[in-house]
């Protein structure tokens, strides 16, 4: 139970020729990003940078697939960081509300468990789980590997050929799917929860896609509720008012079945009845034309798929995905035909054939004592409220008590952003949050590394158009540490020369990627067209020009003009 994530975890912590750091430092000082993440039937992990340097990332990275070596230290500390994450999303009403759907969606299949896992069963799994799972799945013949961009086939099959010829191809011992019995009549569960209105999901089980109605099935999520202009949206939002937000996905496997679900957000004194409303809107839809709807789904399908291709990210990602699903390396562009193909005809049967009221599973998550008499309801969450304070440096505090679970969250953050610069130095901001975590006076970028890991903590930064904030998740009986930790962060920064120019090289190339995107280019247009040269005219990213001009001396002049008591405000939430 969330083995396969915890694996994911695990491998970035060191393989046979490398620990955790040296992978991390070879892959940053090449310029390159890399991140893994697992989902309902696959793990991916991915590098993206320089072309230039493809040989090292396809190294680094079949390293860390097939050669890591899990050390012993590394998996309670791990572990503990996965508990973080499944308190985290227990405590997310929009998670909570899904896994709800999910188990009742699903008896027996098990899409109905969470990624992350069940923590009674993830406590007990041990580093001779991982290791065998990972010798049983992590195998040539189970991996799929999808490279994009100005590199050489010929060269990449080459050395590929070298890099991996002691590895041997394994049989794959696959465990049975269960079969999910036939759905006869509708489900429902509510549940209460520190929510101020309902989230009511509607879902309905849909065939694997490979059947022939799935490009309907699709069209028409997207038609009814994906999203400002779709008729869902248009209808019980800005027409009647009855709902906060209102969202459809068609949601198709490619072994096994998927769902079509339509997601709500309604008072709860109003769930009833907008439940009612949207049964009865598609059962309205045989009547119902969709030519120019239709015209709609194909341009933005068309316009999706450009948009993926024209990164070489973007086109890694599709061809995986596309072999991954069909074997198909044409799969996107035969899906492209497909919805085209599709017809008004095609709409009104699978909405009929696939949508009926009697087979629709209905889950709620509703605010605490609004569902009397059931019993799941009556562990309502506590009141909380907020409590503001200054201190005597001028600083402002907000502090928010909530005994749900055992974390705290701290949030710095200052004015700053776009009207703090120019066209000169635009960016600055952004590239000062990133170098502040690269040490301190005390602490080396790996020493903050290691002690946020030993106590499954995280702190991150960020800018934007207004802010630079500086945020901190720890355990509560930790709250002090990380604090500490993050004053030191924000109060002493060292910014070495090195870590610089390794993120301004990163900003840049970021930057120059960007200006090769229509969307983004006609943004920052617009933005120069309202507002000049000054204030939000700059991008708070910056360009390739102003990136490439800044030194460490003007981040350090940034710093000094907005890291202040009087320009700063801490909020502080959780079990404190």
């Amino acid at each position: 139970s969330g083995l396969s994530h915890l694996l994911e975890h695990l491998v970035f912590k060191g393989t046979a020729h490398f620990s955790g750091q040296e992978l991390a430092r070879k892959v940053q000082e090449r310029g390159g990003h890399w991140n893994a993440y697992t989902s309902v039937n696959r793990t991916v992990y991915y590098i993206d940078g320089p072309a230039e340097s493809w040989q090292i990332f396809l190294n680094l990275l079949t390293e860390l697939v097939f050669f890591p070596t899990f050390p012993e230290d590394e998996m309670e500390r791990e572990k503990e960081v996965v508990r973080r994450e499944m308190a985290m999303y227990a405590d997310d009403p929009d998670s909570v509300a899904y896994q709800l759907l999910m188990q009742t969606l699903y008896l027996k299949h098990p899409r109905r468990w969470p990624v992350l896992g069940e923590r009674a069963a993830f406590d007990c799994l041990t580093r001779q789980d991982v290791l065998d799972y990972h010798a049983s799945r992590y195998v040539p013949n189970n991996v799929i590997l999808s490279i994009a961009g100005d590199v050489d086939a010929a060269e990449i099959l080459s050395h590929l050929e070298l890099l991996v010829e002691d590895l041997k191809s394994r049989p794959l011992n696959r465990e049975p799917i269960p079969h999910e019995p036939h759905q006869f009549g509708s489900r429902r569960v509510r549940k209460e929860f520190a929510v101020p209105y309902s989230k009511l999901h509607l879902a309905w089980r849909l065939p694997c896609s490979a059947h022939p109605d799935t490009p309907a099935l699709s069209a028409l999520s997207s038609i009814l509720g994906g999203g400002r202009s779709a008729r869902f949206y248009e209808k019980f939002h800005d027409r009647l008012g009855l709902v906060y937000g209102i969202e459809v996905h068609s949601n198709q496997s490619e072994t096994d079945e998927g769902a079509f679900t339509i997601s709500i957000d309604v008072d709860r004194a109003q769930r009833d009845k907008v439940r009612d409303l949207v049964l009865q809107e598609l059962r309205n839809l045989a009547e119902e034309d969709f030519t120019e709807d239709l015209k709609r789904v194909c341009k933005q399908t068309r316009v999706s798929r450009l948009r993926r291709r024209s990164s070489a990210s973007g086109m890694a990602s599709e061809m995986g995905a596309d072999w991954f699903g069909a074997r198909n390396l044409n799969l996107s562009s035969e899906w492209q035909e497909a919805i085209e193909r599709v017809t008004t005809e095609d709409l009104r049967r699978v909405c009929s054939t696939w949508l009926s009221s009697p087979n629709v599973t209905e889950v709620s998550l509703d605010p605490p004592g609004s569902n009397a008499g059931d019993e799941e309801g009556a562990s309502a969450a506590e009141g909380t409220a907020l409590s503001e304070h200054v201190l005597g440096n001028g600083m402002k505090v907000v502090i928010r008590e909530d005994h749900r679970l055992p974390l705290a969250y701290a949030c710095m953050a200052f004015k700053a952003g776009c009207r703090a610069e120019n066209e000169h130095d635009a960016g600055v901001t952004d590239l000062m949050a990133e170098c502040l975590l690269k040490g301190t006076s005390t602490r080396s970028a790996a020493d903050i590394a290691r002690f946020l890991e030993d106590i499954g903590g995280a702190v991150n930064t960020s800018a934007g158009n207004n802010s630079l904030s500086v945020g901190c998740q720890v355990l509560a009986e930790d709250l002090d540490a990380g604090l500490e930790l993050m004053a030191d962060v924000v109060m002493n920064p060292s910014f070495p020369e090195d870590a610089f120019l390794r993120e301004q090289e990163s900003f840049v190339a970021d930057a120059e990627e960007d200006m090769e995107d229509p969307l983004s280019v006609a943004f920052w247009q617009e933005r120069k067209v309202a507002y000049g040269h000054v204030s939000y005219g700059n991008s708070p990213s910056g360009t390739p020009e102003s990136l490439s001009s800044l030194t460490v001396q003007d981040i350090k002049r940034q710093y000094e003009r907005i890291i202040c008591a009087s320009n700063a405000v801490i909020c502080i939430s959780g079990d404190v």
